[in-house]
């Protein structure tokens, strides 16, 4: 019997009010969820391939049911992965097309376009009917509309353009509305499940055969990097840019029947792509309360190359440029996917299931005071964080996580789904 060994805690988890208060009475089945979000952070999405074919391949399968995925930028292009035909076969497809891209040193705008749009041909395969028809995904794909100085690719241009964006974003979120309009391509069976929205100008499109891949290539062009998508099939004239610009963390005021699952590259949200360098700038905890987060935990980071995810330094760092690894750079961004949260194959998801996904009694035990113990980045999704010790986890039917037997020593073996599993230290909620 195989046995998967977890010498640390490998995730942390954060839940906002409603969300914690639903797993203290209920613990947490694939059939909760209802809506998940993917954030932008390029190479950063890579880190988590583990987790995702963890969701996609295995537990969310056990209790099939609509749900709406929210991406954008590397969130849209990992959802749209998942739902192709074979889940699996899509997200480890996109690990390998995107650490196999090669540019070189003085790349332009084209070139990267052109290089991500045969990624997309390679990833999709012709199969696009199939992805917008998944009987139980529902994609939407964030994209902005830029406008003024931003609505061209002339490098002079766009700097100055993204200058006056940073000066009015410090002003204040709202002000950067005069450059930027939300644009969400939703599944056209349903409706985004989220609240009016009122901070941005935000449209609503219809996906479909004809602007699918525009809309991706369009999620992910971030300026200077790559070129802009124009007049997006179904959407009208403009110039159509990476959805994170405005909606880095997706940062939205979800709205629906079920948990936020919110696989992430990290247990912070941040609203928009400019305020990453604006530590005040947090989720808002209202929009939030449905969500459950799940993040590598900063023990399982400490251990990847270079002691993080992938991010786009590492094409400066190994010599490439903007986007795509260079021939040294594609080693550890591949040891960083596919050694990610020790379940990147779907064998091994019940271990992530048992230990992410807290039990009623699991989570009383957690904790009594609200931030009993702050992180040290602040807490984002809402004012409860919890810690305990890892869940005891019997095999449970269709992926229940019903009430469990605390390990009195964290080290000790356990049975999970029928296999062994190995682990200890301490996760967060």
């Amino acid at each position: 019997m195989s046995a998967i060994r977890i010498p640390y805690p490998a995730l942390t988890l954060r839940a906002g009010r409603r969300a914690l208060q639903r797993i203290r009475e209920q613990g947490l089945q694939p059939a909760d969820v209802a809506i998940l979000p993917g954030a932008a952070g390029g190479p950063k999405g890579l880190g988590i391939q583990g987790l995702d074919l963890a969701l996609f391949a295995d537990w969310l399968p056990r209790d099939p049911r609509p749900r709406t995925l929210i991406g954008a930028s590397i969130g849209s292009w990992r959802f749209a992965a998942a739902c192709l035909p074979d889940a699996a076969a899509g997200i480890r497809r996109l690990g390998e097309l995107y650490t196999g891209q090669r540019f070189r040193k003085g790349v332009s705008m084209a070139e990267v376009s052109r290089s991500c749009v045969r990624l997309l041909e390679d990833l999709l395969d012709g199969q696009d009917a199939a992805l917008l028809a998944n009987p139980y995904y529902r994609l939407n794909v964030m994209v902005v509309k830029s406008n003024g100085l931003l609505a061209g690719d002339h490098r002079g241009a766009l700097g100055l353009g993204l200058s006056s964006v940073i000066g009015a974003n410090l002003l204040g979120r709202r002000h950067i509305g005069q450059h930027f309009e939300r644009v969400i391509l939703h599944d056209a069976r349903q409706a985004p499940p989220l609240a009016p929205l009122d901070d941005f100008r935000s449209h609503y499109h219809a996906l479909d055969a004809g602007n699918l891949r525009q809309a991706l290539l369009a999620s992910g062009s971030i300026p200077l990097v790559m070129e802009a998508i124009r007049d997006i099939p179904g959407v009208g004239p403009g110039t159509y840019r990476d959805g994170g610009l405005l909606d880095y963390h997706l940062d939205l005021p979800y709205a629906g029947d079920g948990v936020v699952l919110y696989p992430h590259f990290t247990d912070r949200v941040i609203p928009g792509w400019f305020d990453k360098g604006l530590p005040w700038r947090r989720g808002d905890a209202g929009r939030l309360q449905d969500v459950l987060l799940v993040a590598p935990s900063r023990e399982y980071l400490a251990r990847l190359p270079h002691g993080k995810l992938p991010d786009r330094k590492d094409f400066y760092r190994y010599g490439g440029t903007t986007r795509g690894a260079s021939a040294i750079g594609a080693r550890p961004w591949r040891r960083a996917s596919g050694s990610a949260m020790h379940s990147s194959n779907s064998s091994k998801a019940a271990t992530w299931a048992t230990a992410c996904c807290p039990s009623e009694r699991a989570a009383r035990s957690a904790g009594h005071a609200v931030g009993a113990r702050r992180p040290q980045h602040p807490p984002v999704v809402a004012d409860e964080q919890r810690e305990a010790e890892h869940p005891a986890g019997a095999g449970q039917p269709q992926g229940a996580l019903g009430p469990q037997r605390r390990q009195e020593h964290s080290g000790q073996r356990r049975q999970v789904e029928g296999r062994e599993s190995h682990a200890h230290g301490r996760w967060r909620l």
